[in-house]
C-alpha cells in the first residue's frame, strides 16, 4: 500500500472569516477580531488573509501576532485579477490614515516587536480604482524587529504626492530600531519608505524593488536612520519628474552600509542618489542612467564633511549627458577626507562626461593623495568611453 502523503498543518490557521462577515462594511473589524483572539490566546495561530478585503478602519498589528497572506501581486497589472491576500480601502475608509498600524508613540515594551508581515499586498486605491489622498500602507511606530517579506505595495497617490508604502516613525532612540524589508515591491506610489526619529535605526532593507516612486526610499530627514544596510536592491523610475530620486539621505543619519545595488533609470535630469551624510559605505553597485539624463552627477554628496568609502560603483552612460557619477558639493577641490578607489563610466553618451568624480564646480577630481596624513584617497577612477 502506497504511503499516504501528509501535508504539515498550516500554522496561519486564523481567519478574519471566522470572525466577522467580510464584503458587508466591516472586513477591518473581522481582521481585528482575528487579531485579537490570536493576541488573548484565545485562538492560535497567525491571521492568515487569503481574499480581498475593503477596510473601513486600520489594521491594528498586536504583541504575538503574524500577518500571512498568499503573496500575489502584479506591478504591470496591479491589483491583480486575483485579489488573494489583498489590503484596501473602503469607499468610506478616512483619508491620511494607514491601512495597517504596526505600534503606537512612546509604548516600546508592549508594541507588537518582531512581528512578520509576510505575502500581504497593500493596495492605496478603492476597489472601484479611486485612491486615497493621504492613505499610508504600514505605519510602523516605536517597534523594533517587524519583518516585512514577500509583501507587495502599491498604488499610494503617485500622482497627488501623498500616499506612503511604508512609514517607519520612532522619535526616541532604542525604540524603533531593527526594521526589515526583504523580497518586497513598493511600486507607482508617491514615497516608497519614509523612516525618520532618532530610534529610527538599523534596517535591514535587502533583496526589493523599488519601482515607479516619486521617492523610492528617505531616510532620515530630521534624525536617525543609522546602522543603515542597503543590498541587492533594484530601483527604477523612468518618467521621475524633476526633484524626485531612489534614495536620500538625510544630514541627521547615521552609519550606513550600502553596497550591491542597482540603480535603474531615473528621470531626464535627477541626481538619483542624496548624501547629506558621509558615514558609511557606498561599494560595488551598479547605475544605468537613463538616455535622456542631464543630470550634472547621479550621486550627490552634500556635506563637507568626507568619511565616506566609495569605491567599486560603475555606470553605463546609455546616450546620456551626464557630467560625472558623483559630485561633492560642500566645497571645490579635493576632498579633504574619503576613500574614492576603482570607479567608472562607460557606454555611449550625448556630451562626454567630465570625469567618474567632479567637485561643487563641475572640475574633475582627479587621482590624489594626501600626503603624510591618509585623509583622503582617489585612485583608479576612469571613463571608458
Amino acid at each position: 500500500m502506497a504511503p499516504t502523503t501528509v501535508f504539515p498543518s498550516l500554522r496561519a490557521a486564523v481567519r478574519p472569516e471566522d470572525y466577522g462577515p467580510i464584503g458587508q462594511g466591516a472586513d477591518g473589524a473581522a481582521i481585528n477580531a482575528a487579531i485579537s483572539a490570536v493576541a488573548n490566546s484565545t485562538a492560535l495561530g497567525d491571521v492568515f488573509l487569503s481574499q480581498a478585503y475593503n477596510l473601513e478602519q486600520p489594521v491594528v498589528l498586536q504583541t504575538g501576532v503574524n500577518l500571512l497572506g498568499t503573496g500575489q501581486g502584479n506591478r504591470q497589472n496591479y491589483p491583480d485579477t486575483f485579489l488573494g491576500g489583498v489590503l484596501q480601502p473602503s469607499g468610506s475608509f478616512p483619508a491620511s490614515t494607514p491601512l495597517v498600524r504596526a505600534g503606537s508613540a512612546g509604548s516600546p515594551t508592549t508594541n507588537p516587536c518582531g512581528a512578520r508581515i509576510r505575502g500581504v499586498c497593500f493596495n492605496g486605491m478603492t476597489a472601484a480604482a479611486v485612491t486615497v489622498t493621504g492613505c499610508t500602507g504600514l505605519a510602523v511606530a516605536d517597534t523594533s524587529d517587524l519583518h516585512v517579506l514577500d509583501s507587495f505595495f502599491g498604488n499610494f497617490d503617485r500622482t497627488g504626492s501623498t500616499g506612503t508604502c511604508i512609514s517607519l516613525s520612532s522619535a526616541t532612540a532604542g525604540n524603533g530600531y531593527g526594521f526589515q524589508m526583504h523580497n518586497t515591491v513598493l511600486s507607482a506610489s508617491s514615497w516608497g519608505l519614509y523612516a525618520d526619529g532618532a530610534g529610527t535605526t538599523d534596517m535591514r532593507i535587502t533583496g526589493n524593488l523599488f519601482h515607479s516612486n516619486n521617492y523610492g526610499a528617505t531616510i532620515g530627514p530630521t534624525a536617525g536612520g543609522g546602522g543603515l544596510q542597503l543590498n541587492a536592491n533594484h530601483w527604477v523610475y523612468t518618467g521621475a519628474g524633476s526633484g524626485m530620486y531612489h534614495l536620500s539621505m538625510g544630514s541627521q543619519s547615521g552609519d550606513y552600509a550600502i553596497t550591491g545595488e542597482y540603480w535603474d533609470k531615473g528621470g531626464a535630469a535627477n541626481v538619483v542618489v542624496l548624501l547629506a551624510t558621509a558615514k558609511g559605505i557606498f561599494s560595488n553597485c551598479h547605475f544605468l542612467a537613463s538616455g535622456s539624463s542631464t543630470a550634472t552627477s547621479l550621486v550627490k554628496l552634500s556635506t563637507a564633511n568626507q568619511e565616506i568609502s566609495f569605491s567599486g560603483n560603475n555606470c553605463n552612460l546609455n546616450g546620456g549627458s551626464i557630467k560625472a557619477l558623483f559630485q561633492t558639493s560642500a566645497h571645490s577641490g579635493t576632498p579633504t577626507g574619503g576613500i574614492y578607489v576603482g570607479n567608472s563610466l562607460y557606454g555611449s553618451y550625448g556630451t562626454a562626461p567630465t570625469a567618474v568624480l567632479i567637485d561643487s564646480g563641475a572640475s574633475a577630481i582627479n587621482d590624489f593623495t594626501t600626503a603624510g596624513t591618509g585623509n583622503c584617497y582617489v585612485a583608479g577612477n576612469r571613463v571608458f568611453t
